[in-house]
Protein backbone atom coordinates (compact mmCIF):
# COMPACT_ATOMS: atom_id res chain seq x y z
CA UNK A 1 0.00 0.00 0.00
CA UNK A 2 1.30 3.44 -0.94
CA UNK A 3 0.64 6.32 1.46
CA UNK A 4 1.09 10.06 1.06
CA UNK A 5 1.62 11.65 4.47
CA UNK A 6 2.28 14.96 6.18
CA UNK A 7 4.48 15.46 9.25
CA UNK A 8 4.36 18.52 11.51
CA UNK A 9 4.93 19.70 15.06
CA UNK A 10 2.49 21.18 17.55
CA UNK A 11 1.57 23.97 17.95
CA UNK A 12 2.11 24.93 14.28
CA UNK A 13 0.30 22.43 12.01
CA UNK A 14 0.85 24.61 8.92
CA UNK A 15 4.59 23.98 8.88
CA UNK A 16 5.76 20.52 7.84
CA UNK A 17 6.86 18.03 5.24
CA UNK A 18 5.02 15.94 2.63
CA UNK A 19 6.29 12.43 1.98
CA UNK A 20 5.29 9.19 0.31
CA UNK A 21 6.03 5.65 1.47
CA UNK A 22 5.11 2.00 1.15
CA UNK A 23 5.79 1.41 4.87
CA UNK A 24 3.35 1.82 7.78
CA UNK A 25 3.19 5.42 9.01
CA UNK A 26 4.39 4.41 12.48
CA UNK A 27 7.65 3.11 10.97
CA UNK A 28 8.02 6.21 8.80
CA UNK A 29 7.46 8.46 11.80
CA UNK A 30 10.15 6.58 13.75
CA UNK A 31 12.53 6.92 10.82
CA UNK A 32 12.01 10.69 10.65
CA UNK A 33 12.54 10.98 14.41
CA UNK A 34 15.81 9.03 14.35
CA UNK A 35 17.17 10.36 11.06
CA UNK A 36 20.43 12.29 11.28
CA UNK A 37 20.28 13.79 7.79
CA UNK A 38 21.58 17.34 7.34
CA UNK A 39 18.93 18.28 4.80
CA UNK A 40 16.53 21.15 5.27
CA UNK A 41 13.94 18.73 6.63
CA UNK A 42 16.42 16.98 8.91
CA UNK A 43 17.68 20.19 10.50
CA UNK A 44 14.09 21.32 11.11
CA UNK A 45 13.09 18.02 12.76
CA UNK A 46 16.21 17.92 14.92
CA UNK A 47 15.69 21.50 16.09
CA UNK A 48 12.03 20.95 16.98
CA UNK A 49 12.74 17.71 18.85
CA UNK A 50 15.49 19.42 20.88
CA UNK A 51 12.93 22.05 21.91
CA UNK A 52 10.64 19.34 23.26
CA UNK A 53 7.98 19.44 20.55
CA UNK A 54 6.22 16.22 19.52
CA UNK A 55 6.32 15.00 15.93
CA UNK A 56 2.90 14.30 14.39
CA UNK A 57 2.11 12.39 11.21
CA UNK A 58 -1.10 12.56 9.22
CA UNK A 59 -2.28 10.38 6.33
CA UNK A 60 -3.22 12.43 3.28
CA UNK A 61 -4.00 9.75 0.69
CA UNK A 62 -3.89 5.97 0.22
CA UNK A 63 -2.85 4.31 -3.05
CA UNK A 64 -2.93 7.47 -5.18
CA UNK A 65 -4.00 6.87 -8.80
CA UNK A 66 -1.20 9.02 -10.24
CA UNK A 67 2.58 8.83 -9.90
CA UNK A 68 2.88 12.53 -9.04
CA UNK A 69 0.75 12.45 -5.89
CA UNK A 70 3.52 13.79 -3.66
CA UNK A 71 4.12 16.81 -5.91
CA UNK A 72 0.37 17.35 -6.22
CA UNK A 73 -0.06 17.52 -2.44
CA UNK A 74 2.96 19.80 -2.07
CA UNK A 75 1.48 22.23 -4.58
CA UNK A 76 -1.97 22.08 -2.97
CA UNK A 77 -0.70 22.70 0.57
CA UNK A 78 1.56 25.53 -0.55
CA UNK A 79 -1.41 27.20 -2.23
CA UNK A 80 -3.24 26.89 1.11
CA UNK A 81 -0.46 28.76 2.89
CA UNK A 82 1.54 25.86 4.34
CA UNK A 83 5.31 26.23 4.72
CA UNK A 84 6.95 22.97 3.59
CA UNK A 85 10.47 21.60 4.05
CA UNK A 86 10.47 19.64 0.78
CA UNK A 87 13.70 21.07 -0.59
CA UNK A 88 13.45 19.24 -3.93
CA UNK A 89 9.74 19.59 -4.55
CA UNK A 90 9.10 15.97 -3.66
CA UNK A 91 11.03 12.78 -4.30
CA UNK A 92 9.36 9.39 -4.19
CA UNK A 93 12.53 7.52 -3.32
CA UNK A 94 10.73 5.00 -1.11
CA UNK A 95 8.81 3.65 -4.11
CA UNK A 96 11.64 3.57 -6.66
CA UNK A 97 11.42 7.28 -7.51
CA UNK A 98 8.07 7.09 -9.30
CA UNK A 99 7.12 10.57 -10.44
CA UNK A 100 10.68 11.86 -10.05
CA UNK A 101 11.19 15.39 -11.37
CA UNK A 102 14.28 15.89 -13.54
CA UNK A 103 16.18 19.18 -13.41
CA UNK A 104 16.17 21.40 -16.51
CA UNK A 105 19.88 20.68 -17.06
CA UNK A 106 19.26 16.92 -16.98
CA UNK A 107 16.32 17.20 -19.38
CA UNK A 108 18.38 19.33 -21.78
CA UNK A 109 21.27 16.87 -21.71
CA UNK A 110 18.96 13.92 -22.33
CA UNK A 111 17.33 15.77 -25.22
CA UNK A 112 20.70 16.54 -26.79
CA UNK A 113 21.74 12.90 -26.61
CA UNK A 114 18.47 11.72 -28.15
CA UNK A 115 18.68 14.28 -30.96
CA UNK A 116 22.30 13.41 -31.71
CA UNK A 117 23.63 16.84 -30.80
CA UNK A 118 27.32 16.61 -29.93
CA UNK A 119 28.31 17.27 -26.35
CA UNK A 120 31.31 19.43 -25.52
CA UNK A 121 34.74 17.80 -25.35
CA UNK A 122 34.92 18.57 -21.65
CA UNK A 123 31.56 16.87 -21.06
CA UNK A 124 32.64 13.83 -23.08
CA UNK A 125 35.85 13.54 -21.05
CA UNK A 126 33.91 13.84 -17.79
CA UNK A 127 31.51 11.06 -18.80
CA UNK A 128 34.40 8.84 -19.93
CA UNK A 129 36.32 9.28 -16.68
CA UNK A 130 33.22 8.71 -14.53
CA UNK A 131 32.15 5.48 -16.26
CA UNK A 132 35.35 3.64 -17.17
CA UNK A 133 36.58 3.11 -13.63
CA UNK A 134 40.33 2.34 -13.64
CA UNK A 135 40.29 0.47 -16.95
CA UNK A 136 43.19 1.70 -19.08
CA UNK A 137 44.07 4.37 -16.56
CA UNK A 138 47.72 5.45 -16.46
CA UNK A 139 49.03 5.73 -12.90
CA UNK A 140 51.84 8.13 -12.10
CA UNK A 141 55.08 6.82 -10.57
CA UNK A 142 54.13 8.52 -7.29
CA UNK A 143 50.78 6.70 -7.30
CA UNK A 144 52.40 3.35 -8.07
CA UNK A 145 54.92 3.86 -5.27
CA UNK A 146 52.07 4.70 -2.91
CA UNK A 147 50.24 1.49 -3.86
CA UNK A 148 53.40 -0.54 -3.30
CA UNK A 149 53.87 0.99 0.14
CA UNK A 150 50.27 0.29 1.09
CA UNK A 151 50.67 -3.39 0.16
CA UNK A 152 53.83 -3.90 2.19
CA UNK A 153 53.34 -6.21 5.12
CA UNK A 154 50.04 -7.55 3.78
CA UNK A 155 49.74 -11.31 3.94
CA UNK A 156 49.73 -12.93 0.52
CA UNK A 157 49.01 -16.69 0.52
CA UNK A 158 51.91 -18.62 -1.06
CA UNK A 159 51.33 -20.72 -4.14
CA UNK A 160 51.59 -24.44 -3.55
CA UNK A 161 53.87 -26.56 -5.68
CA UNK A 162 50.82 -28.26 -7.16
CA UNK A 163 49.45 -24.92 -8.37
CA UNK A 164 52.82 -23.90 -9.78
CA UNK A 165 53.19 -27.25 -11.58
CA UNK A 166 49.69 -26.97 -13.01
CA UNK A 167 50.39 -23.51 -14.38
CA UNK A 168 53.70 -24.60 -15.82
CA UNK A 169 51.93 -27.50 -17.52
CA UNK A 170 49.24 -25.25 -18.97
CA UNK A 171 51.85 -22.85 -20.33
CA UNK A 172 53.85 -25.68 -21.84
CA UNK A 173 50.80 -27.21 -23.54
CA UNK A 174 50.15 -23.96 -25.38
CA UNK A 175 53.43 -24.43 -27.26
CA UNK A 176 52.95 -28.18 -27.92
CA UNK A 177 51.72 -29.75 -31.13
CA UNK A 178 48.70 -32.02 -30.93
CA UNK A 179 48.06 -35.35 -32.63
CA UNK A 180 44.67 -36.65 -33.66
CA UNK A 181 43.96 -40.24 -34.70
CA UNK A 182 40.79 -40.99 -36.67
CA UNK A 183 39.00 -43.78 -34.79
CA UNK A 184 37.63 -45.28 -38.05
CA UNK A 185 40.53 -45.04 -40.51
CA UNK A 186 43.38 -44.93 -37.99
CA UNK A 187 45.01 -42.04 -39.90
CA UNK A 188 47.17 -39.81 -37.74
CA UNK A 189 47.19 -36.05 -38.18
CA UNK A 190 49.47 -33.59 -36.42
CA UNK A 191 48.55 -29.95 -35.86
CA UNK A 192 50.56 -27.05 -34.51
CA UNK A 193 47.92 -26.19 -31.90
CA UNK A 194 44.45 -27.09 -30.71
CA UNK A 195 43.15 -23.96 -32.44
CA UNK A 196 44.58 -25.07 -35.78
CA UNK A 197 43.15 -28.58 -35.34
CA UNK A 198 39.73 -27.14 -34.56
CA UNK A 199 39.71 -24.82 -37.60
CA UNK A 200 40.90 -27.41 -40.12
CA UNK A 201 38.62 -30.22 -39.00
CA UNK A 202 35.65 -27.86 -38.69
CA UNK A 203 36.21 -26.73 -42.30
CA UNK A 204 35.94 -30.40 -43.32
CA UNK A 205 32.35 -30.41 -42.06
CA UNK A 206 33.00 -32.25 -38.79
CA UNK A 207 31.16 -31.05 -35.70
CA UNK A 208 33.89 -30.40 -33.15
CA UNK A 209 34.86 -27.87 -30.50
CA UNK A 210 38.23 -26.69 -29.31
CA UNK A 211 37.29 -27.38 -25.70
CA UNK A 212 36.40 -30.95 -26.74
CA UNK A 213 39.85 -31.42 -28.26
CA UNK A 214 41.54 -30.12 -25.09
CA UNK A 215 39.44 -32.36 -22.83
CA UNK A 216 40.23 -35.41 -24.95
CA UNK A 217 43.95 -34.58 -24.93
CA UNK A 218 43.84 -34.18 -21.13
CA UNK A 219 42.09 -37.52 -20.72
CA UNK A 220 38.75 -36.09 -19.62
CA UNK A 221 36.99 -37.41 -22.73
CA UNK A 222 37.85 -40.42 -24.89
CA UNK A 223 37.32 -38.76 -28.27
CA UNK A 224 36.25 -35.51 -29.89
CA UNK A 225 35.03 -35.12 -33.47
CA UNK A 226 35.75 -38.79 -34.24
CA UNK A 227 39.41 -38.50 -33.18
CA UNK A 228 41.46 -39.48 -30.19
CA UNK A 229 43.76 -36.67 -29.12
CA UNK A 230 47.08 -36.35 -27.36
CA UNK A 231 49.73 -33.70 -27.04
CA UNK A 232 52.85 -34.45 -29.05
CA UNK A 233 55.97 -34.10 -26.97
CA UNK A 234 59.04 -32.60 -28.66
Amino acid sequence: MIRVYFIYFDPNPKEGYVGITSHPLSIRKKWHTQSSTKSKRGVWIKEKLSMGYRLRIKLLEKNPPDSGAEERWIGELERMGFYLYNSNGGCSSSINARGRKWSKESRDNLSKIKLGVSLSEGHKLSLKLNHRGNRGRKFTKEHRDHLSESLKGRYMPPQTEAVKEKRRGENNKQSLKIKGVNIITGIERVFNSTGEAYRIIREEGVIITRSGIIKAANGQNKTSGGYTWEYRRP
